[in-house]
């Protein structure tokens, strides 16, 4: 309550405060109460969400290939905290393997990013350790693939294939392609 009249103060706007329980928690404490003062955050209780239907319905959609809006992003980043049967470490790996297969590359990595945030904050440091071994496998693979498809797309251009065709065969985006042309232009 301190920190939010502070930043009204500071900046002379309307602060809204959300507090996010994980699933854990059943009830929420009610706001504060003090003569004048009335203290409300919005609290969202993890616990309402069902997350095994979450992941199922993100898995449907990543697998068909279809566009993650906004909410799909939150749901996959808070996935680990809503209520579900999987231990929650195995739903984080879960998780952050399910953002691994997302097509589009920052939203893969800002997921990605997320979830681990997300998970080092509740998970001990050996599992946090673990699942960190994990994403640098991960990683390592996802970059022996991309440093292989390089070479193909630079043999591609050497040939003279157009930027496009490359970037669609090759799965690299077409500014990477774009980006190895002027490379192999200043050699």
């Amino acid at each position: 309550m301190d920190y939010d009249v502070r930043l009204i103060q500071r900046d002379g706007r309307t602060v809204n405060t959300v507090i996010v329980y994980t699933a854990d928690v059943k009830t929420a404490p009610l706001g504060i109460k003090s003569h004048t003062l009335a203290y409300n955050p919005h609290i969202i209780l993890m616990g309402d969400y069902d997350g095994n239907a979450i992941f199922a319905g993100l898995e449907a959609k990543i697998k068909a290939e279809q566009e993650l809006s906004d909410m799909d992003i939150l749901n996959l980043i808070f996935l680990p905290l809503m209520r579900h049967t999987i231990p929650r470490r195995k739903l984080v790996e879960k998780s952050i393997a399910l953002a691994q297969t997302i097509a589009d590359t920052e939203k893969r990595n800002a997921c990605t990013a997320a979830a681990f945030a997300f998970a080092s904050k509740y998970l001990d440091e050996r599992e946090a350790a673990k699942l960190l071994e994990v994403l640098k496998v991960i990683n390592l693979g996802a970059m022996l693939v991309e440093d292989e498809m390089t070479k193909v797309a630079k043999r591609l251009l050497r040939r003279g294939m157009s930027i496009s065709a490359i970037a669609e065969d090759t799965g690299l985006d077409e500014y990477i392609v774009q980006r190895l042309q002027e490379e192999s232009d200043n050699e």
